[in-house]
């Protein structure tokens, strides 16, 4: 059911359905937490300099602010599911042609495209809370939602890089043990000469 129909109805959506629209919007937001990470992973495999992830995080915020805006009138002609998996489709098309063209170029136009994605996701949420009759509840658990989501990303790389320090400690550790133990260790024995034989004249043979 579209927006505008829902409105004109009166009909109100499922508590089910709009706390979907939430989880996809809050996911769709998600870059903002990972954009650290991500942009990194772009400055270290050489597909952009550093100087220019300021203009990259630009056009991806701005197309995320169009698709958002974009999303309230493609609700008055389309289904939220036909507009929500197409948004979907298009992040997850986006992200993976972008690992495959080396070009700074179209890192821009691929990562402009999975925001443009992202907008029409946050713009259903937005919609699916207007369409409420607890306005402020379900808009408490978008921002609930949009901070967990924010959060997870770093909680689980900080565990991830916690657990490899810990086995680089522990290697360290036992490298020290290992030449601590050799140096401590007496000098082995030389080997004991066996006396040569010598014959009568005194001669070694």
């Amino acid at each position: 059911m579209s927006g505008a129909a829902s409105e004109q109805s009166g009909v109100l959506p499922r508590p089910a359905q709009t706390a979907t629209s939430i989880i996809l919007g809050s996911l769709a937001i998600l870059i903002f937490g990972i954009q650290p990470l991500l942009y990194a992973a772009f400055v270290g495999e050489g597909l952009i300099e550093p100087d220019r992830l300021g203009l990259l995080s630009a056009a991806e915020v701005i197309a995320i602010a169009i698709g958002s805006s974009l999303a309230i009138p493609a609700l008055k002609h389309a289904s939220v599911r036909a507009i929500a998996g197409l948004a979907i489709l298009l992040v997850a098309a986006a992200n993976y042609c972008q690992t495959l063209h080396g070009s700074a170029d179209m890192l821009f136009v691929f990562r402009m495209a999975a925001g443009l994605g992202s907008g029409f996701l946050v713009g259903i949420a937005g919609m699916a809370i207007a369409a409420t009759s607890r306005v402020g509840q379900w808009a408490a658990a978008y921002l609930l939602a949009q901070a967990t989501s924010q959060f997870s990303p770093f909680a689980m790389v900080r565990s991830l890089l916690a657990g490899a320090d810990e086995q680089r400690a522990s290697a360290l550790a036992r490298d020290c043990r290992r030449r601590d133990a050799r140096r401590t260790s007496p000098p082995a024995a030389p080997p004991r000469r066996r006396p040569c034989a010598r014959d009568r004249n005194g001669n070694r043979f």
